[in-house]
């Protein structure tokens, strides 16, 4: 059975509910779509930081563009998400540029969910999120640094994507900035209730704007319906506070003022012993003790928006009780205390000035008694700094000290929590609730060593992650800089290779391939005469490079061979001009090529536009009877039958008989050539399973939910093994052929060598036992164990 998508807008803006949402919109495949994206209900959902920009005639059919522009676009789902993010960011980067002298620069954030074959595919561009509510269950996505970046700074769009299976009933939402209230505890259940409880549960306690598109589906043919909110559940920035009067009693709130006003005349003793008990001065306590109570008072305004409020169908909202059992999240004094400590200190200025000023002319009587008496009179550089100089450095003194002191504190706090969490893993038995508490450990003692450091914070973070690495299969690099210096700016490495000529790097901005060597220091240098990417070479025109292979030998002694996307091949060597060369394509026309990849001397190629692989037969440049690197016949299809949706090829890897195509979703695609056969010696499993036995881990992955793979290798030696790696985890998969996990390879974080903040883009692994990860225009190296 069919699924549909009924679809609600629910936008508050300045505390008025509005039935538009600029920017959304909710569409079914039409009969013109792509064979591909036939039967796909997408849902779009992006919002700008200045919303004058809809008024640009660029962007006020966005909506209608990018939905056109998803159903026309073959391939896999992630490919066309990604198309259409780079399309939106595409625009934005121009007219940010084009703007850039005035600073009025335009982002958006992106959020797209589309249903196909009954799976849900989440894509978010910037810090967004998406709730999938199911009978039993709450999946809230929301990306992590580095991908919370959004669209329009940067000519590159990274898109995190998220897979799901959805059933009628279920509920998916979609928005920018959810309230605090939307926790997975109190959306639990909605699918049993009706859509209108539902909007009275998401808005319960709603008071900052708030953009969303929430979707019920349902049985039908596939296909979309707007639907419309009941009138008598509008709502106002009125009915709002009323809702929060009714979850907290007056005296509750009374009561908690009174706790908020105890707690400043306490933070005023605290004052006055630092600035050496002088209670005398003219310090103005009761507008201090008024500001401060405002502050407190919003601080507990804000804890109880961040309680869990579930609301169940025919009863009245409540406030869920705390279970003793669990460990409460403690206020973390930052912000607003040190607020507090300034209104103190101004305040206390108002009444010093006044008072140092009676101060300065008894002791300038004492100290100059002849300006006293109509002498020689004080120099008003010395006035100066007794009256305003000296009373600055003493609160500036009183602040640095307050600073560390809280800085102190919070790491005291953080290392106690992290302790209780390591105490919890301890007593239990059961692996999934011991990684569950050491992850919640390693966490927190991280977060202590932020405010400092101690012995006990540097052991716990030793201990935790030791025994997480254990039940992850981690193995811990050192890694260092492989060069002196960095690339040139702009440069941004997404491939590694490596033979006995040097290092090479593709660079996905330009599309060139640069060349590193080692120096007789160690570290490696850029080649500057190194020749190997786009341009005319004679009759031939190389456009930007998409991937390259290192050659096993051959008679003319070329390392590389780079390939672009229609075709046309570079044969590469230090210290010579590169020669370029193009394929005779099948059916006259290529669609698009994604990926290459050699097994001896047999040349593979995924067409991903066409859904196609096909292979070459390399022959010697001289005599055609002997093997080689030269591709000049005509391409035989390595797919019969079974043809399996390539639209989202990332990269390839052959081995012998089998061969493997890595997906942009993270899926893995496998093929097996069986020679001896007549008919269908191709068989392919799409998706091929994984094999995963860390703890608390899928143990037959189809998808990893949580990575982001960017790219792939495989190695004969040391290990026969495919190497992935996942951006989103700045780590390096290491899986057996037969796709099992066998290790996952992360830097050690070092102080003398910090890792780049960035995700990485690229990496490569050596025949020397080293691997490269590089970060955009940074390389680092490490020796592997």
């Amino acid at each position: 059975m069919a699924i549909d998508f009924h679809y609600y807008y629910l936008q508050i803006k300045n505390g008025i509910e509005v039935n538009e949402i600029p920017g959304g919109i909710v569409v079914a495949a039409s009969r013109g779509a792509h064979r591909h994206r036939r039967g796909d209900l997408l849902a779009l959902l992006f919002t700008f930081s200045d919303n004058s920009i809809l008024s640009d005639d660029e962007f006020m059919a966005q909506p209608q563009e990018l939905t056109a522009l998803f159903f026309r676009s073959p391939g896999s789902v992630t490919r066309a998400i990604q198309l259409v993010a780079e399309e939106l960011g595409r625009a934005l980067w121009d007219h940010n540029s084009q703007v850039a002298e005035s600073g009025k620069q335009v982002t958006a954030v992106l959020n797209i969910a589309v249903l196909h074959r009954e799976h849900l595919f989440v894509g978010h561009s910037g810090a967004t999120h998406t709730f999938v509510i199911k009978s039993g269950s709450v999946e809230q996505y929301s990306d992590m640094e580095p991908f919370e970046r959004p669209l329009g700074l940067s000519r590159r769009v990274m898109v995190q994507y998220r897979q799901a299976p959805i059933n009628a009933g279920d509920i998916i939402i979609i928005c920018p900035q959810p309230p605090i209230t939307w926790t997975c505890a109190n959306l639990s259940g909605s699918p049993q209730i009706g859509m209108e409880q539902v909007k009275r549960r998401l808005l319960n306690q709603v008071r900052d704007d708030m953009r969303a598109v929430i979707i019920k589906c349902r049985e039908g043919e596939g296909k979309t319906v707007a639907e419309v909110w009941s009138a008598d559940q509008s709502i106002t920035a009125q009915v709002a506070e009323q809702s929060i009067k009714e979850v907290v009693p007056p005296e509750q709130e009374s009561h908690e003022l009174e706790a908020g006003a105890v707690s400043v005349q306490e933070g005023n003793r605290d004052f006055n012993e630092l600035t050496g008990g002088q209670s005398e001065v003219g310090l103005n306590v009761a507008s201090t003790t008024n500001l401060s109570t405002e502050i407190v008072a919003e601080q507990q305004q804000e804890q109880l928006e961040s309680q869990e409020v579930p609301v169940k169908p025919g009863q009245t909202e409540f406030v869920k009780p705390r279970d003793s059992s669990q460990i409460e999240d403690q206020i973390i004094p930052a912000p607003n205390s040190l607020l507090v400590f300034v209104a103190k200190a101004w305040q206390a200025w108002n009444g010093l000035r006044y008072k140092f000023a009676e101060i300065m002319k008894k002791i300038s009587r004492r100290i100059f008694p002849r300006s006293s008496s109509g002498g020689e009179k004080i120099s008003p550089v010395i006035m100066v700094f007794m009256v305003i100089a000296l009373p600055a450095v003493l609160i500036a003194v009183s602040l640095t000290i307050y600073i560390r002191s809280g800085k102190q504190e919070q790491h005291d706090i953080y290392l106690t929590r992290a302790q209780e969490y390591a105490a919890l893993a301890t007593e239990h038995e059961d692996l999934d609730k011991q990684r569950e508490y050491w992850s919640q450990a390693y966490e927190l003692v991280s977060q202590a060593l932020e405010y400092g450091q101690s012995s006990d914070s540097d052991m716990l973070f030793l201990q935790s992650q030791s025994i997480l690495d254990e039940m992850d299969l981690v193995t811990r690099l050192e890694f260092r800089p492989a060069l002196t210096g960095l690339l040139p700016e702009g440069v941004e490495i997404s491939k590694i290779i490596t033979s006995t000529s040097g290092v090479y790097l593709l660079d996905s901005s330009s599309g060139a391939v640069l060349r590193l060597f080692l120096n007789t220091k160690g570290f490696y240098e850029i080649d500057p005469g190194f020749q190997c990417g786009p341009g005319d070479f004679g009759l031939s025109n190389i456009n930007p490079i998409v991937d390259l292979i290192a050659l096993p030998a051959n008679t003319r002694n070329y390392k590389i061979m780079a390939a672009d996307s229609d075709g046309n091949l570079l044969y590469c060597l230090p210290g010579e001009e590169p020669t370029p060369t193009s394929l005779i394509p099948p059916d006259d026309v290529w669609g698009r090529i994604a990926t290459i990849a050699m097994d001896k001397y047999t040349m593979f190629i995924v067409d991903a536009e066409k859904d196609a692989v096909w292979f070459y037969e390399g022959r010697d440049f001289e005599n055609e009877k002997m093997a080689g690197v030269v591709f000049g016949g005509q391409p035989e299809s390595y797919l019969e039958e079974d043809v399996p949706d390539l639209g989202g090829t990332l990269e390839m890897a052959v081995n012998e008989d089998d061969l493997f195509v890595l997906h942009q979703d993270s899926h893995m695609t496998l093929c097996q050539f069986n020679p001896y056969r007549e008919t269908k010696r191709t068989e392919c499993q799409d998706p091929a399973p994984y094999s995963d036995s860390r703890v608390s881990y899928d143990k037959k992955p189809l998808v990893y939910m949580d990575a982001c793979f960017v790219g792939m290798q495989d190695m004969r030696y040391p290990n026969a093994s495919l190497y992935i790696l996942d951006a989103a985890n700045n780590a390096v998969m290491q899986f057996s052929y037969q796709l099992n996990m066998e290790r996952v390879l992360k830097p050690q974080p070092s102080r003398n060598y910090p890792i780049p903040d960035s995700s990485p883009t690229g990496f490569g692994i050596s025949v020397d036992k080293e691997i490269f990860l590089a970060y955009g225009n940074q390389i680092l190296i490490a020796a592997l164990p």
